[in-house]
């Protein structure tokens, strides 16, 4: 077994694909490993365990380079200057593809320029309103939004948080002021403290203040059954799932293609 090969072991086969197709596993690694997160935040959790597991197998380090800014395009950019060597690994959410489909000042385009890796794990998202909010439960909040039509507001930084709100809008036919932030970390703040009402984010990133009581979980969405012994807070806060629509928060990683992109496909 070489040493890609227990890379992979050591980590359960999250990382599928040669990060260098283009080396030999003889010489690769030879130098140490750039993982570069574009995005603040819950990423870390799995990057930062991820590069030291790896560093472990493959006798190289591999260090973690958060490069935030231009939801997510500062950080993926930057991974597409880098060389197609295998020495770069971009770690992206759905942020990535909704940019490619929404945005016309992206210098670098996703599906021609890099390579997929894998998928690493997906979040569900979940939507959360301040304690003031007259509402137990999703049909309570959506019949007092109804009652009150822009007198409630939610925020969020970017696309990642936006459209999924912007859907449950559309579906439940209520009208919630969008604030724009410019982070994520932002928004949360101000929700723990009433500035805005309601917001949408990921579930790992609320559940601790879900459980302290400092925002109540109005409905779960991306999750195909929804698991009553795993959360139970959620159950006895009374969420429900989002009827008709998955809205999970992809987690994957992914490589610069360079030059050997054809020779790599093969």
């Amino acid at each position: 077994m070489n040493r890609i090969s227990r890379a992979f072991h050591a980590i359960g086969g999250v990382l599928l694909i040669l990060f260098a197709l283009s080396v030999s596993a003889q010489t690769y690694p030879a130098k140490p490993i750039r993982m570069i997160l574009p995005f603040a935040g819950g990423g870390d959790m799995l990057a930062r365990p991820l590069a030291q597991m790896l560093g472990e197998s493959l006798g190289q380090s591999v260090y973690v380079e958060n490069i935030v800014g231009g939801q997510t395009l500062v950080g993926t950019e930057a991974a597409a200057r880098a060389p197609g060597d295998g020495h770069t690994i971009l770690m992206i959410t759905n942020s990535a593809t909704i940019n490619h489909t929404l945005r016309t000042d992206m210098r670098v385009d996703l599906f021609k320029d890099f390579v997929p890796v894998t998928q690493l794990c997906t979040f569900s998202l979940v939507l959360v309103t301040h304690p003031s909010v007259p509402a137990e439960s999703l049909q309570s909040l959506i019949g007092h939004a109804k009652a009150n039509p822009g007198r409630l507001a939610y925020g969020s930084a970017g696309p990642l948080y936006q459209l999924p709100t912007e859907l449950f809008k559309t579906m439940a036919g209520v009208d919630i002021l969008y604030v724009p932030y410019k982070a994520s970390a932002t928004s949360r703040i101000d929700v723990l403290s009433g500035q805005i009402q309601v917001l949408m984010d990921g579930l790992t990133s609320m559940l601790p203040q879900i459980r302290a009581g400092k925002v109540r979980a109005m409905a779960v969405a991306g999750m195909k059954r929804f698991h009553a012994a795993r959360y139970p807070d959620l159950c006895r806060s009374g969420a429900a799932g989002l009827r008709g629509r998955r809205l999970d928060w992809i987690l994957g990683a992914g490589r610069y293609a360079g030059p050997c992109s054809e020779s790599a496909a093969g």
